[in-house]
């Protein structure tokens, strides 16, 4: 699944291929703003609804699917996709570390803001796909995979962070408990400070410095042992086969 900024959408025909491909493009904002789940109720809409409809007519398919910015999500925000008739949210990070994760961006910025502004804590603690019921509605959620016990984030850019194989084992654990997970990739782990158009003030961000040949096999690596260990679906297909089993809420 390929979560895209409606704002800066990239070439039709590249959209077009994905779709071809089997792949699924789901919405991340129309503007990617941080903070996101604390704008104003207009602003808010507009990121969630007016986005899904840019992306729908430069692909042609409808969007079921959304990813808030920075996994900023709160109840708030789940009552807005429900009443624009989303089928999932994927932003939930059920962990304590969620706090520090702000921190971290907090520095990043050199600023207070994304501390003021954003929720410290998660919207919810469950870490295996489940519905969230709203006033306007159902919709599920498909958090970030945690680890179980020390509920250490499962996605990507950890990598640059965590000793080597730690995030490989907990790949491992995860195939071996038959858990459905999602292995997020930010598109930023796909190119160097190095990289022609790159903003110098992205180098704060982890992994730029490192050759792209390097962050490139570290995906490419990661890849190949999720797909080794798990089925890999569109988000969609998931939500397509959960609701015909017609589980209890």
């Amino acid at each position: 699944t390929l979560f895209a900024v409606a704002g800066a959408l990239p070439e039709r025909r590249l959209l077009e291929e994905a779709v071809t491909a089997g792949h699924e493009i789901a919405s991340h904002s129309k503007s990617h703003p941080m903070p996101f789940s604390m704008l104003p109720i207009a602003k808010l809409r507009q990121e969630v609804a007016t986005a899904r409809d840019v992306i729908e007519q430069s692909i042609g398919v409808r969007v079921v699917g959304f990813r808030a910015p920075n996994w900023d999500v709160t109840r708030r925000v789940w009552n807005l996709l429900a009443e624009s008739s989303f089928g999932y949210d994927a932003s939930l990070l059920p962990t304590p570390f969620h706090t520090l994760i702000r921190l971290r961006l907090a520095m990043s910025a050199r600023s207070l803001r994304p501390l003021r502004e954003m929720p410290p804590l998660p919207a919810g603690t469950a870490r295996l796909p489940h519905r969230i019921v709203t006033s306007a509605g159902m919709l599920w959620e498909f958090p970030i995979p945690v680890t179980p016990r020390l509920r250490l984030p499962v996605y990507h850019t950890i990598r640059y962070a965590v000793p080597a194989g730690i995030l490989d084992r907990a790949i491992d654990a995860a195939s071996r408990r038959g858990e459905p997970f999602g292995y997020a990739i930010h598109a930023i782990d796909l190119v160097a400070l190095s990289d022609p158009g790159i903003d110098a003030r992205l180098a704060r961000h982890p992994g730029m410095h490192e050759p792209l040949v390097d962050k490139l096999a570290r995906v490419e690596a990661a890849l190949r042992l999720v797909a080794s260990r798990f089925r890999v679906i569109p988000y969609r297909r998931l939500l397509d086969e959960l609701n015909a089993r017609k589980l209890p809420t």
